[in-house]
């Protein structure tokens, strides 16, 4: 007997919506950079395109840029938020 109900993984349409949104998000960052005064291209080059947001927010590319590959996929410089039953929170 044949299975009639048999999934390939993601169809046409997800593909499609997948491609449009990447295509959104590229058309705004370069709207972005051209609005501060950068260049749009700089926008769709992977790291190239880190730094330029850290010009454009006006954040030393030398201190930031290193830490924030460094300690992304560690738990180093992230903070913990819990809640109390009196509504007070507490940082660490």
């Amino acid at each position: 007997m044949q299975d009639t109900y048999t999934t390939n993984g993601p169809g046409l349409v997800f593909w499609v919506i997948c491609i449009g949104f990447f295509f959104i998000q590229i058309a705004a960052m370069w709207k972005t950079f051209e609005k501060a005064g950068k260049p749009g291209w700089a926008s769709i080059i992977p790291i190239y395109n880190g730094i330029v947001m850290l010009q454009i927010a006006g954040r030393p590319v030398w201190a930031d840029l290193p830490a924030d590959h460094l300690l992304s996929d560690s738990g180093v410089g992230r903070c913990t938020v819990s809640g109390s039953a009196d509504g007070a929170s507490d940082v660490s």
